[in-house]
C-alpha cells in the first residue's frame, strides 16, 4: 500500500517545465544568449573572434582571397545592386575539418559599387544532419537547399548576438563598417529549412 501511494505522489508531480528556447525565428533573427548554456555561448564567441582575426589576416583583399582558391564573379549574379556576394573554395567541402576560421568554405562580400567589397562573413558548410556538436544549441545551421548542406555565418559585427544571427544584421553593419546596407531585391534568393530545424526561409543573401 504504501508502495502504491507512493507511486500516485509521484504521478502527481507536475512535468520540469520546458528549457527557454535560444531561438525564435522567424520572430527574430538573434538568439537569446541569457538562456543558452554558457559553454556554447562561450564556445560560439570563440568561433566568432577566431573568425574576425583569420578574416583579417588571410582575406584582406579579394585577390589574396582567390590566391587561396575561393571562385565566384560578381558579373554572374543577376540581381540589382548592392548585395551579399560568396567567394566559395568547394575542395574544402569534404577536406575534414569543421568550423576552422584558417578555412571557411565561403566568404561573404558585401557588393556595393563603385565603393570596393568589404568582407563581412564567413560561411561554414557541413553535410545535412552532421552538424557539429561544438556550440549546437547556438549556432543556426540552416539549409541553402542544395541537397546536401547546411551552414551558418559567423558576421563581422561588433557583438556575438548579432555576429551569429540567423539572416544578416544589417543595422549591426552599418554601425560596423559605416555603410547602408540595405538592399533592393532582399527575397531574392528563396530558401527552405532541413529536418530538425524549425520553419521559415533560408538567409536573404547568396551568390
Amino acid at each position: 500500500m504504501a508502495a502504491a501511494c507512493a507511486a500516485g505522489a509521484h504521478a502527481q508531480e507536475p512535468a520540469p517545465a520546458p528549457a527557454p528556447a535560444v531561438w525564435n525565428y522567424p520572430a527574430s533573427i538573434y538568439p537569446d544568449l541569457s538562456v543558452a548554456p554558457p559553454a556554447d555561448v562561450a564556445d560560439a564567441n570563440r568561433l566568432w573572434l577566431r573568425s574576425k582575426r583569420s578574416a583579417a589576416k588571410l582575406f584582406p583583399t579579394v585577390a589574396a582571397a582567390r590566391k587561396k582558391g575561393y571562385k565566384g564573379h560578381v558579373s554572374k549574379i543577376n540581381r540589382p545592386k548592392p548585395f551579399f556576394f560568396h567567394l566559395r573554395n568547394t575542395k574544402l567541402h569534404d577536406d575534414g575539418r569543421e568550423l576552422d576560421p584558417r578555412s571557411p568554405e565561403a566568404i561573404v562580400y558585401w557588393y556595393d559599387p563603385p565603393r570596393p567589397m568589404v568582407l563581412v562573413a564567413f560561411m561554414y558548410r557541413v553535410h545535412e544532419g552532421k552538424e557539429p556538436a561544438y556550440a549546437r544549441s547556438v549556432l543556426p545551421w540552416h539549409s541553402h537547399c542544395d541537397g546536401w548542406s547546411v551552414v551558418m555565418h559567423t558576421w563581422f559585427t561588433n557583438d556575438l548576438r548579432s555576429g551569429i544571427a540567423r539572416k544578416p544584421p544589417r543595422p549591426e553593419f552599418s554601425t560596423a563598417f559605416g555603410r547602408d546596407f540595405g538592399d533592393p531585391t532582399p527575397d531574392s534568393a528563396s530558401g527552405c529549412q532541413p529536418k530538425g530545424h524549425g520553419g521559415g526561409d533560408h538567409d536573404d543573401h547568396d551568390g
